[in-house]
């Protein structure tokens, strides 16, 4: 059967198996499943933002050293801010034949009442260590049909690595529908094309905003630890200051959300309603245990990881099949997912897929199972 809905597992950890439970948690009754695979942080309702994608454009400005806040510095208003940094894309060679930063990219939000015009009421500055000093250089943006770029109020767009034909050997590059399908941006957000720049650094670069009178408007400096906030295929999100336009870390080493926002980034300078129903309806995932104690006293060398496990609740009113109607994917970074096949653990000790039923208003706990493994048969 078709599977209609995903359960996201997007963690860096590696599961084993389960604690114990009982029959019962919070009064609501507990079934045990069993998994192969890893782990996950549950999808929240997002903020349609704007996105924003890039490679850069040439002209220099000198910056002492990043930025940081000062007294002086007034309290922030709405404008544009950068909201994400993806820096550091993954390989891509089954795809364009060459080899990573296709889909590297910036996105920024516009939280005021007008639209504005990127290149001439805000320009887009890439930042870099030359010396004992750090330099900035402009970067030039465009919509992909060479038209201006416009971040309409209260919106924005994502901006595409401009296209660099014959980077590497005159291979292909990436279009605008590939980094849409890739980064799966939302179809109402923008994507803007950015140009004159080789491909973001992977450590110690920064991104900042200008207004039309040359001031700094919103400003991060990335990794001047290596790998500090982001990694190879995972990105960083930003939230809005009460003051100054240093951006403050909201979720560092993320898989990438371009075009969506959380509204905790906003700093409450956007009204975000909510949907009139707030039921949910659904299969959520409502706890994780992803690195669990050694307990090679109890089980033998190697049983470390044994009870890590994923918590997940009905909230339906009626039965799920979780293997027919769900699919559980563990997603370390961006182009590297699994699917997570589901079964019950049988009196004979058989593993089968078949009958993984969650009833309504229940919760199950999927236990990464890993005998095989450990006994190095998988």
């Amino acid at each position: 059967m078709k599977k209609s809905k995903h359960l996201q597992i997007l963690t860096q950890f590696y599961p084993g198996q389960m604690e114990e439970t009982g029959k019962t948690k919070y009064g609501i009754p507990v079934q045990t499943m069993r998994m192969y695979g890893k782990d996950e942080q549950h999808e929240v309702e997002k903020w349609i933002s704007t996105g924003l994608s890039m490679i850069m454009a040439v002209s220099a400005f000198a910056l002492t050293a990043p930025r940081v806040r000062g007294a002086e510095e007034k309290p922030t208003e709405p404008g544009l801010w950068i909201t994400e940094i993806y820096q550091n894309d993954v390989k891509r060679e089954d795809l364009f034949a060459n080899s990573s930063d296709h889909m590297e990219f910036v996105e920024v939000i516009n939280t005021s009442d007008r639209s504005v015009e990127l290149g001439s009421d805000y320009t887009l500055w890439y930042e870099y260590p030359s010396g004992d000093a750090y330099v900035m250089k402009e970067l030039t943006i465009s919509a992909p049909d060479g038209s201006a770029a416009v971040a309409p109020r209260g919106d924005g767009g994502a901006v595409e690595p401009a296209d660099r034909p014959g980077r590497r050997g005159g291979a292909s590059y990436a279009s605008e529908a590939q980094f849409r399908q890739a980064m799966r941006v939302p179809s109402g957000v923008r994507v803007y094309r950015v140009s004159g720049q080789n491909g973001f650094a992977e450590n110690d670069r920064g991104f900042a905003l200008k207004n039309s009178a040359g001031e700094v408007t919103s400003y991060y400096h990335y990794n001047s630890t290596t790998d500090a906030v982001t990694a190879d295929g995972l990105a960083v999100s930003l939230r809005i200051p009460d003051f100054g336009s240093n951006m403050l870390v909201y979720e560092a080493k993320k898989p990438t959300t371009a075009g969506l926002v959380y509204a905790g980034q906003l700093n409450g300078q956007r009204p975000v309603s909510a949907p009139a129903n707030l039921t949910p309806e659904g299969v959520y995932i409502t706890e994780i245990r992803p690195n669990d104690s050694n307990r090679d006293g109890q089980f033998g060398s190697g049983s470390n990881d044994v009870m890590e496990c994923l918590e997940v609740y009905n909230t339906t009113g009626r039965p799920v099949d979780l293997n027919a109607e769900y699919e559980l994917v563990y997603r370390l970074k961006e182009n590297s997912s699994k699917s997570l096949p589901l079964y019950r653990l049988t009196g004979s000790g058989e593993l089968n897929s078949e009958g993984c039923i969650l009833p309504a208003g229940t919760a199950a706990v999927l236990w990464c199972y890993r005998a095989e493994a450990l006994a190095g048969k998988l």
